[in-house]
């Protein structure tokens, strides 16, 4: 995930990195001169040794390396803490951190082969292996150890390893505190450079412990075709920690514990939140006012036929602080046989919703700002509609689409599954788009007709559903879609020149291809394109 990383970043992101990077040639260059200067007619450091220190320069750069490493070290685990002070400090959320705590430990780990391959070239196994002190500290071996350890760390990190192995990627991060033990051993004055992380680590575990005693009581729990689970979980103080944001949960995610899958209180499985549980509270207000949508159906019949006008009302939701929003949703598919995911589904096929679960957050928001943009196309293939749940409802909850999406107009949403059963997943929360809308068109890949309709008021926000099946039967018993794949080209051609000079911001999130081609086609036609990834 390197190159599409450096590609999606933002100006910011590359302006960080190019400081980061000079600072860190800057800091090389006056440690090489510092030991230089020190290593004139010096020993090797071994008490009772007199043999002069090999000095050429590569030793001089490997030594400077491994200095280099010290801070480097202490750096990487400042950035990775969920209660992180950095987003109080500097407002950047936990997953920038993440994306920071990658860069480092890339860089740290590219130095430490650097530092151990040039310090073999000079000393040799032997001097590299052996547990004889010096003035630096208790031997070479703690230092091969450590580097043995931060290797494996930097294996399961690959993301084929993350994404299909996430016990392994996360077990394995453990390795990473003998390793840093290590490191302390091999240079005993180390552990320097470790206290601010291992301080602010260590209030990060208390508070997430804290966290992690309250309770949350599974409401429903409900295994659709695809082996997806969808949990309504109600957890009021997780829900206002997702209202005290101002976003509605756009972004968020939770970490879950489920004891019926494993008893092991660490295990913790990252899921976006892709709903907000309304409760027994304030009915929805109807506005008395009526209007006449014109939904158009795109099902091979000529021009003019397969058209409905309907009555409709605008249908208000609760607000936040409402006393019957209780919880939040999860949509979590199973990912293959015996993994985290494939166990709570069968969990939940035997007990239902009288399975046990823990939550621990919500961390993140969207990387893009929504409220910019007169037009919000999402992106959805298969279970990465789960995203697009919270930015839809709150698109659809008038007082909060004018607080938050001022100048929003228009949301069109393109969800690509392989059978029309998938459609389940999220029918209920498609249903209120297409049934709350003053205007709206199902399946119309040419959106300009509407866009011109003599009925548009400027006030009011159009949604547009474009959903497809790739595979089998494509009748949904109320969700009209069509069958193959989405023509991002073309559909994003025709959202902009809707759009005209207005912004228009795409998020995607799905299979690569469906997500590259929308990306591609965004920037192709001057959209803003964001990514959601489950890379963490």
């Amino acid at each position: 995930d390197i190159f599409p990383a450096v590609i999606e970043s933002t100006w910011g992101e590359i302006l960080s990195n190019i400081v980061f990077y000079v600072c860190q040639i800057a800091s090389l260059v006056i440690v090489v001169a510092r030991i230089n200067e020190q290593a004139k007619g010096q020993t090797d450091g071994y008490p009772g040794d007199e043999v002069e220190l090999p000095n050429p320069f590569d030793a001089v750069i490997g030594r400077a390396i491994g200095r280099v490493l010290q801070y480097n070290f202490g750096m990487t685990i400042l950035f990775p803490m969920r209660y992180s002070v950095w987003p109080a400090l500097v407002g950047i959320s936990f997953e920038r951190c993440i994306k920071y705590h990658r860069m480092v430990a890339r860089w740290t780990y590219f130095l430490m082969v650097l530092h151990l391959l040039l310090l073999l070239g000079i000393y040799g196994w032997y001097d590299v292996m052996t547990t004889r002190e010096s003035c630096f500290g208790l031997g070479n071996l703690w230092g091969t150890l450590s580097f043995f350890g931060i290797t494996t760390v930097m294996v399961t990190s690959l993301e084929p390893v993350r994404r299909l192995q996430w016990e392994l990627f996360y077990y394995s991060h453990w390795l990473a505190v003998a390793a840093l033990v290590g490191a302390c051993f091999h240079i005993t004055d180390t552990w320097y450079y470790f206290l601010p992380g291992g301080a602010l680590m260590t209030i990060d575990m208390l508070l997430r412990f804290a966290a992690w005693l309250s309770t949350s009581q599974v409401r429903s729990a409900t295994v659709f075709d695809g082996d997806v689970v969808k949990l309504e979980i109600e957890c009021p103080s997780f829900f206002k920690a997702i209202a005290a944001k101002g976003a509605l949960g756009v972004g968020d995610y939770c970490h879950m514990q489920c004891s019926d899958v494993n008893l092991n209180p660490l295990d913790l499985h990252p899921f976006s939140i892709s709903g907000l549980l309304h409760g027994e509270g304030p009915k929805p207000v109807e506005i008395s006012a009526t209007s006449t949508a014109v939904f158009s159906i795109s099902n091979g019949a000529p021009e003019g036929e397969g058209k409905q006008e309907v009555e409709m009302k605008e249908i208000s939701l609760p607000s936040p602080g409402a006393s019957g929003i209780q919880g939040l949703t999860f949509h979590i598919k199973s990912m293959g046989p015996n993994t985290w995911s494939d166990r709570l589904c069968q969990a939940v096929r035997e007990k239902g919703d009288k399975i046990r679960v823990r939550l621990e957050g919500p961390y993140g928001h969207m990387g893009i700002r929504l409220a910019n943009y007169h037009t919000v196309v999402c992106v959805a293939g298969g279970i990465g509609f789960t995203p697009m749940g919270p930015l839809l409802e709150m698109a659809l909850n008038p007082d909060q689409r004018r607080k938050h999406l001022p100048n929003l107009r228009r949301v069109h949403v393109v969800w690509a599954v392989q059978k029309s059963t998938h459609l389940d997943w999220f029918a209920e929360l498609l249903g209120r788009v297409k049934g709350s809308a003053v205007y709206a068109s199902v399946n119309k890949d040419d959106v300009q007709e509407l866009s011109n309709s003599s009925a548009k008021n400027s006030e009011e926000v159009s949604f547009h559903l474009h959903l497809y099946v790739t595979r089998g039967n494509t009748q949904h018993p109320t969700l009209p879609s069509k069958s193959g794949r989405p023509d991002m080209t073309g559909l994003l051609q025709s959202i902009k020149a809707d759009a005209g000079e207005k912004s228009v911001g795409v998020v995607c999130c799905g299979p690569r291809p469906l997500v590259a081609d929308a990306m591609s086609a965004g920037r192709q036609f001057g959209c803003h394109c964001h990514t959601e990834t489950f890379l963490l």
